[in-house]
């Protein structure tokens, strides 16, 4: 990656834990900085709807009962944007 010109910019520290419900991939991030995160992620074939699949994982989430905010922003942006970016070395 550094010969193609990529450099670090950011550092992300998280602690990741994984499931697996069903067809369900689960991923709880606590990212420093940030707070915590969950990424859900299901395989689906093409006749399926997105918009479908997106309604179908917010139902999942609000059954969970917890406060969920959800966003399309990635960890580095939302680091730089919380004012705690550290340099990668």
């Amino acid at each position: 990656i550094l010969a193609m010109g990529f450099r670090p910019t950011v550092r992300i520290a998280k602690l990741r834990r994984a499931a697996e419900l069903s067809d369900l991939s689960l991923c709880v991030d606590e990212v420093a900085g940030l707070g915590t995160f969950l990424e859900l992620e299901r395989m689906v074939s093409d006749d399926v709807s997105g918009e479908a699949l997106q309604a179908e994982l917010a139902a999942f989430v609000a059954s969970l009962q917890v406060e969920a905010t959800r966003t399309d922003e990635t960890y580095d942006s939302l680091v730089a944007m919380a004012g705690v970016v550290q340099v990668g070395r």
